[in-house]
């Protein structure tokens, strides 16, 4: 990390880095292309939001999610589709809209 403050570390260090943090669970996976990762204390907060937004409403769309974190339709979509992967989120009709999953009940 020291020589990462210091500009000196090559590219690969950094991928290391990046790698371990992935590893030791404080960064997430959430899209392979491209690659995108968030901090997993970040998407513990969307989880639980999504959680929430489930007990009120039947249908979550991506621009939804995207609204709600001010974020890119495409970090937004990355989300859901992880979301999906964890079975919190389920595709319905389309691309952008999502039910409850089996984890979410």
């Amino acid at each position: 990390m020291e020589e990462l403050e210091r500009g000196k570390a090559k590219e690969e260090d950094f991928q290391d880095i990046l790698q371990n943090t992935v590893v030791e669970g404080r960064v997430v996976k959430v899209g392979e292309d491209p690659e995108l990762l968030i901090l997993s204390q970040d998407l513990e907060k969307v989880k639980a939001w999504v959680l929430e937004y489930f007990e009120k409403e039947e249908v979550l769309g991506i621009a939804t999610l995207k609204d709600a974190f001010s974020t890119s339709r495409k970090c937004a979509k990355a989300m859901i589709q992880y979301f999906d992967r964890e079975k919190i989120t389920k595709k319905v009709s389309g691309e952008s809209e999502r039910v409850a999953g089996p984890a979410a009940k």
